[in-house]
């Protein structure tokens, strides 16, 4: 084993460096100024480029980026590229949210669900990954899309490979993971089978300190201490097969499922008194089929059920009385899907797109309450919904190469939205110019208006309680669709150090807010459209490198941001404020026989916003320890520590014209162990998803 002291002396100093920062500033959404002026020249010498240009994509060698890095799974790798940064456990591009799709694919998961399976995949299965800021209509997706392309081998020989893995995570609680892959290849026929198993407990805390006003003059200083247990288990499965007739003529069929029943044990202290329970078994089947034809057509289908049945039960002895009831509700939904596209590759550099998605939603949802105490209350009434939704999305597109020097994207799509309560087209351009004036500068300029919808059930008139019936959680039927418009200027230089400045503004922005209400004592919450939200932001991604013993990526953001809704309730709101984001992750290459790697990471954010909120200042450290060893590296290791310091958790506050709140949530560490064992010659295939995001969590 081949260990260098100097290695020692680099953990100790950056990660000095990196516990500095944090001191010095943190915040709850993106961004910062520095623009650099002199790049040191280490960074550049003798070393192959990172990005390439295709079309209106940014392609990163995705391999080499991560190959001595200490990540095992697909989502880990994307946080090594420029600019992609994980916010509340969600990955960002560039200081804003992005789509991740798979293979020029849509996926119908929700993040949560997504982040899993990405999690599940061997980082050894990417091929490249392409980051689009400004993503065409072909695509069809929403702004800033991270398409990751997979490794798709044919075998001359039937070949049957696997990979086996667990981890153990300890919090206050302790939870698990297992999951097992095989994988089939054939000359023709391919079969993907993964099953993986999560389970465990979970533990937190949240204080909560209301300083409540009502009209009549008095003032409640309402505190609470609250304690949540939830113990469940997340089953999921995936089926894949696929079929290759010819080059550019294959057949995938995918299924996948999942089972995640759960409970959660709610006990609060204080002004309040209350025990909360719920009992929840959401069930998601989603079966989807793409066939790709040589001569550049491509029709789908996708055909997704998802059912969440709860039952809530709760007894609480609040100020100004008392609640007693078990909730019944249960959320189903169907969704239908159906896509054609054609591309042309015509003559003289110039391209064609076009093609047509449909999709239609019935949602079947109930609510039920029953009171459990023989005295009058005021329940929300029981309530069935049922509400069906269409999108239909049209569009046309082309592109031109002019030389390898200019390139051109542009395409135009018209969206028809349907429900109950809205009735719109909409018409949606994106334009993207990418300029390459010399070898090692690239400079790209992007356009587009897209929209966005809510979830099903926050448009239901259903009403929940949190916080032992103190706060009322109502849904809003008349919720819009919020309507964006972006654009920004990327300039990448020596074919990896990225800089990036970005406006964007967005109409009938939604949210869920909290009011506490003047005539009652009650919190409420609901999700409600702005006038308008805009955002200005500079981003600068820089890596760095140290011979072979050290590596590194900083990532620093600035944003202004500015919210704005004149009929906020009483208190209409027009705020506006200056955060910045610096995240610097680092690698020590500490043996080559066997690979050990040690990782030491840090996050900060200033202060930001958020409607009548105010987000303090954030971050966190994190450490790992990979070792890989056996023959062709087949096992590896991972030792883990996050959020060291228990700094990650934003406290947010109110103190907004009468509105006061204070409320501080715990954090606790992780520390864990994972193993993973690849047998066969392992390599994982890449598999479709379930788009939930809109689905009750």
């Amino acid at each position: 084993m081949k260990i260098k002291t100097k290695v020692l002396c680099g953990i100790f100093s950056l990660s000095a460096l990196t516990c500095a920062a944090q001191t010095a500033t943190p915040d709850d959404s993106l961004r910062i100024d520095s623009i650099i002026h002199n790049l040191p020249e280490v960074m550049v010498s003798g070393e192959r480029p990172m990005v390439k240009v295709k079309g209106s994509a940014l392609v990163y060698d995705i391999k080499r980026i991560t190959e001595k890095k200490p990540v095992d799974n697909a989502y880990d790798a994307l946080k090594e590229l420029p600019g992609v940064v994980e916010m509340n456990g969600q990955l960002t591009l560039g200081g804003q949210g992005a789509t991740v799709i798979l293979d020029g694919q849509v996926t119908n998961l929700t993040q949560e669900q997504l982040t899993q399976v990405l999690k599940s995949v061997p980082k050894d299965r990417l091929a490249d990954v392409e980051i689009m800021y400004n993503a065409p209509a072909k695509y069809n997706v929403r702004g800033a899309c991270i398409n990751i392309n997979f490794l798709h081998e044919t075998a001359q020989e039937q070949r049957l490979t696997g990979e086996v893995f667990g981890v153990y995570d300890q919090s206050h609680d302790a939870a698990f993971q297992e999951r097992a892959s095989l994988v089939y290849a054939g000359k023709k026929m391919s079969i993907d089978f993964m099953y993986s198993h999560d389970h465990g407990n979970s533990y937190k805390t949240t204080e909560t300190d209301s300083h409540h006003s009502l009209n009549d003059g008095n003032v409640y200083d309402i505190s609470t201490y609250q304690r949540s247990r939830t113990r469940g288990h997340n089953h999921q499965m995936r089926l894949s097969m696929g079929y290759n007739f010819a080059e550019n003529h294959n057949l995938n069929v995918t299924y996948y499922g999942s089972y995640a029943p759960g409970h959660t044990k709610q006990e609060t202290t204080g002004s309040i008194n209350s025990k909360y329970g719920i009992d929840s078994d959401p069930w998601t089947h989603d079966i989807a089929a793409d066939y790709k034809m040589p001569f550049g057509t491509n029709i789908g289908a996708e055909y997704t059920f998802y059912k969440a049945p709860q039952t809530q039960t709760q007894s609480s002895i609040l100020t100004d009385g008392s609640l007693d009831y078990v909730s019944d509700s249960r959320q189903k939904l169907n969704i239908w899907k159906v896509y054609v596209k054609q591309e042309h590759t015509l003559k003289n550099g110039w391209g064609l797109n076009y093609g047509a998605t449909y999709s239609t939603s019935s949602d079947n949802s109930y609510q039920n309450y029953l009171s459990t105490v023989n005295r009058p209350q005021d329940l929300p009434d029981n309530i069935s919904a049922s509400k069906r939704e269409n999108i239909v999305n049209i569009y046309a597109g082309f592109n031109k190469n002019f030389n390898n020097k200019l390139i051109i994207d542009a395409s135009l799509a018209a969206e028809y939205y349907n429900n109950p309560s809205w009735n719109e087209w909409n018409w949606l351009p994106t334009v993207n110019a990418t300029w390459i004036p010399s070898q090692g500068h690239i400079l790209q300029f992007g356009f587009s208006s897209y929209s966005t919808y809510p979830e099903y059930w926050a448009v239901q008139n259903f009403t929940s309680y949190n916080n032992g019936g103190y706060g009322v959680i109502v849904g809003n039927p008349e919720l819009k669709p919020m309507r964006e418009y972006s654009a920004q200027l990327t300039y990448v230089l020596k074919n990896k150090y990225v800089f990036r400045g970005w406006f964007t503004h967005t109409d009938d922005l939604f949210m869920q807010t909290l009011y506490q209400q003047p005539d009652v004592l009650r919190e409420t919450f609901k999700v409600m459209n702005f006038d308008f939200q805009q955002q200005a932001g500079l981003m600068a991604a820089v890596p760095l490198k140290l011979g072979k013993w050290y590596s590194a990526n900083l990532t620093a953001l600035c944003v202004w941001l500015r919210q704005k809704d004149s009929d906020f309730y009483d208190i209409p709101f027009d705020r506006n404020i200056v955060y910045g984001m610096f995240t610097l992750r680092n690698d020590f290459h500490i043996s080559s026989q066997p690979e050990i790697t040690l990782s030491v990471n840090g996050m900060v954010r200033t202060k930001a916003l958020q409607a009548d909120y105010d987000l303090p200042a954030s971050g966190n450290v994190d450490a790992a320890l990979q070792i890989k060893f056996l023959k062709n590296k087949r096992a590896t290791l991972k030792l883990y520590c996050a959020d060291i310091f228990e700094t990650a958790q934003i406290n947010p506050y109110i103190n907004f014209k009468g509105q006061r709140l204070d409320i501080d949530m715990s954090s606790y560490r992780h520390f864990g162990v994972s193993f993973s064992y690849a047998f066969g010659n392992y390599k994982e295939k890449e598999h479709k998803k379930v788009d939930t995001s809109r689905f009750l969590k």
